[in-house]
């Protein structure tokens, strides 16, 4: 209702001078779920009534008979695509809910590969998967709560959001309980290296800030970072290298198995860079002692 009327929200067009509605999202949503109710009634009338025109027909010719049956197909398949419309729309929040990590909002595992997928199967271009894991959540779990490890995860996740805000990364997600993983995009073989170093000590840097504002315990935040970039020859599955009839190659398993290779190869990296982390400490206390 707009100024005490009934009337709905109108604009002009100026390219052709006539007047169409606009409507909002919600209105958007209620439409569908509306026309999603009312779908699978309107087409069993549809159905009812030709069923009904049928048996009034005089002669039935294999002509008509052919003519009524297309039409029942017609109206079936309008009717299943109804149905999968209203499917598709009533289950679209719980997949976007299923996409969301519930503490820190990122992606999940299986979105974020779907999102490394749609990158690795881009021409020309080149990406690099940096896997990230705080050291030590355990510790902090254990001596301190486990809202003192979710605000060091929280921390964590705030610093690859902000970069990801200025397009330093293009997705970020979630893959268990302290790792992360990031996609960054890589101009060139030259500039690989750096690209890493420069993006994991910028992460470094937000992290250690955003623990230091929020933290209520004497914990030094710190984690172990590995990587993996689409330059190098990531083993894939020979069963991928499939033709189809047309004799060309399918490259959405390729790209597929390729992104899990590289979550893969850098989580290693991440586990040996973390194990070496680990034993620079040890001389440490050992040197001091």
């Amino acid at each position: 209702m707009i100024n005490g009327t009934n009337m709905p929200r109108t604009s002009v067009t100026r390219r052709f001078g006539r007047r169409k509605p606009i409507m909002t999202p919600i209105e958007h949503a209620r439409t569908a779920e509306r026309m999603s109710r009312k779908a699978p009634i309107w087409y069993a009338k549809k159905q009812r009534r030709l069923d009904e025109y049928y048996k009034k027909l005089i002669e039935k010719t294999p002509k008509n008979r052919r003519w009524y049956l297309k039409q029942k197909a017609e109206i079936l398949r309008g009717a299943t695509k109804a149905v999968e419309q209203a499917v598709r729309h009533h289950t679209r929040p719980l997949a976007a809910l299923a996409a969301r990590d519930d503490l820190t909002g990122l992606c999940t595992t299986k979105e974020f590969e779907r999102h490394l997928t749609a990158f690795v199967s881009h021409k020309g271009k080149h990406y690099a998967v940096v896997y990230l894991d705080i050291n030590n959540l355990k510790d902090v779990n254990d001596r301190h709560g486990h809202a003192e490890g979710d605000k060091l995860i929280l921390s964590m996740s705030r610093a690859l959001r902000s970069l990801k805000h200025k397009r330093l990364s293009k997705a970020v997600g979630r893959m268990g309980g302290d790792e992360f993983a990031v996609v960054i995009p890589i101009e060139s073989r030259q500039k690989l290296e750096t690209a890493i170093s420069d993006y994991v000590g910028k992460v470094s840097e937000l992290f250690v800030r955003n623990w230091n504002e929020i933290r209520r315990c004497d914990f030094q935040a710190s984690f172990a970072a590995g990587s993996a970039s689409t330059f190098e020859q990531l083993l894939v599955a020979p069963s991928v290298f499939r033709k189809t009839k047309d004799g060309d190659f399918v490259t959405e398993r390729v790209a597929r198995n390729t992104a899990r290779n590289m979550v893969k190869i850098a989580d290693q990296r991440m586990l040996t860079e973390k194990q070496r982390m680990e034993l620079e400490g040890l001389r440490h206390e050992r040197r001091r002692e």
